[in-house]
């Protein structure tokens, strides 16, 4: 009788474990949520949250096309992989570049240039990427990612 008893136990508990789904972990910090997913270029149009633009006289252009097809994969390893499309909108140039993020700083640091963030959410990716004055009086441009 016992042994019925511990064959309906065991079975119980193996269909209990092998019916429970692991849930997907959700990306909580900004490492994480850069490293989630391959980022591409989005139209300011597509900004899911404006509050976090700069708020001054001089308001930095969007850098974007609706034709960018570039990929950004930041990886957990400290390198940008770039994946160009046909349409490159990308002034980088290079496909595997450092990268590194200063959460103290809010600051992306891509293949040595000093970028603010904006924002780091699981929406998107907003940071300011400096460009000579001229002809941009603001000195950065605005990279909206998602």
């Amino acid at each position: 009788m016992i042994k019925p008893v511990k064959i309906l136990l065991v079975t119980l508990v193996a269909i209990g474990l092998f019916s429970c789904e692991k849930q997907p972990t959700t990306p909580t910090t900004p490492i994480e949520i850069l490293t989630s997913k391959p980022w591409r270029f989005a139209k300011w149009s597509d900004d899911r949250n404006p509050s976090t633009n700069p708020v001054s006289y001089c308001i930095p252009p969007f850098l974007y096309s609706a034709d960018c097809d570039d990929r950004f994969l930041f990886k957990s390893n400290g390198e940008l992989q770039m994946f160009y499309g046909e349409k490159n909108c990308s002034w980088f140039g290079k496909e595997l570049m450092d990268y590194e993020y200063n959460e103290e700083y809010q600051q992306l640091i891509i293949d040595g240039v000093t970028c603010p963030v904006l924002e780091i959410s699981e929406q998107q990716i907003k940071f300011l990427i400096p460009v000579p004055s001229p002809p941009h009086q603001c000195g950065y441009l605005i990279v909206l990612l998602q």
